[in-house]
């Protein structure tokens, strides 16, 4: 029941991530590194990964500084142990990398 909230949870995130207008303001940004990138090192991580996906990919889109601050916090929680995270994580990383644009 627990996970089936959060899932709902980051649904509902990943509609109001969505209507964020640019410039992303300060609390959206502190949202990203505060509330979401966190989520990253729950041991779980696996069970909610594309609808993380799914709220990461809009702040790509919005604003080109969030493409470091969300590539280092996955490479900060990329598990060392957990070979089944780590391919999931591999997934993040390939699928995001999808929505970043070359400067």
């Amino acid at each position: 029941a627990w996970e089936v909230f959060n899932l709902i949870k980051l649904a509902y995130y990943h509609s109001i991530i969505t209507g964020f207008m640019t410039p992303l303001k300060t609390e959206h940004k502190q949202f990203l590194t505060q509330a979401l990138l966190p989520l990253l090192k729950l041991s779980n991580y696996s069970q909610f990964h594309a609808p993380m996906c799914n709220c990461l990919i809009p702040f790509l889109h919005k604003d080109q500084e969030t493409v470091s601050v969300i590539f280092i916090t996955i490479f900060k929680y990329f598990p060392k142990v957990e070979h089944r995270k780590g391919l999931v994580f591999l997934g993040l990383i390939e699928k995001l990398l999808n929505y970043v644009t070359p400067n």
